[in-house]
């Protein structure tokens, strides 16, 4: 999975439409000892030079994704060669994963950053693209989804409900509507329901989920939330809308 959307491109200055850069596969997925072929191009016909670097990252509650300094995951891996020119056929940059004594089971992820500056007329723009790295440890694999907190939230225009999902196993679990199930219930009735977007939640974190409820449905409710994995959880919740 690339942060494409949520890094995005990282621009300084006023970038070009012409001055972009992509790279393949999207997701790498790699076991100890495992290496992967990056395939990096320039769109545009433009010739530049890339920097490749291992860091760490997480995304935030709400699935906004922070890159930041080393950690044991992006140590794990090895990049090279660290520069490349990418010409109009692109260039190539290997990811290799270190095996490491030691290491839990389960999923280590470290993001890929590709960095380009392409010089323009009178700015030096920057581009970067983040690739996803995920090295799985091999050993017990724990699927362990857990409803961690349940609130209410209201403002002058909206309300609604927010649900944090905690994912406790040692795996990166990917939560959608097919994943994640969520309605306010009056009685029998279905009054409020859960469109859930994809999210990636890496192992020991969490994530938000927001349910609106439309400000004419007033009174007691019953909240039920329910994830569909392995391991399912489920919880029900009365309310007071």
């Amino acid at each position: 999975m690339t942060l494409g959307a949520a890094l995005a491109a990282i621009l300084a200055g006023a970038a070009p439409a012409h001055v972009s850069l992509a790279a393949s596969p999207a997701h790498v997925a790699l076991a100890p000892g495992g290496r992967q072929l990056v395939h990096v191009t320039a769109r545009g016909g433009e010739t530049i030079q890339v920097r490749a670097g291992v860091l760490g990252f997480a995304f935030d509650l709400r699935g906004r994704p922070t890159i930041g300094e080393s950690t044991p995951a992006s140590r794990r891996l090895r990049v090279s060669p660290s520069v490349v020119t990418v010409g109009r056929h692109g260039a190539d940059v290997t990811v290799t994963a270190r095996r490491v004594p030691g290491t839990r089971a389960g999923d280590h992820s470290a993001v890929l950053l590709l960095t380009a500056t392409a010089p323009t007329t009178g700015v030096r723009v920057r581009v970067r693209v983040g690739l996803i790295v995920t090295v799985r440890v091999p050993g017990p694999i724990v699927h362990e989804l857990v409803i961690d907190d349940v609130r209410t939230r209201r403002s002058v225009r909206a309300r609604w409900i927010e649900i944090v999902v905690a994912n406790r196993g040692n795996i990166v679990e990917l939560l959608d509507a097919q994943r994640i199930h969520a309605t306010v219930l009056q009685g029998a009735r279905v009054v409020a329901r859960l469109r859930a977007g994809r999210r990636m939640v890496l192992p020991h974190a969490r994530a938000l989920f927001r349910l609106p409820v439309a400000r004419g449905i007033r009174g007691r409710a019953t909240l039920r939330v329910e994830t569909t994995a392995e391991a399912p959880a489920l919880r029900s919740i009365r309310l007071l809308l």
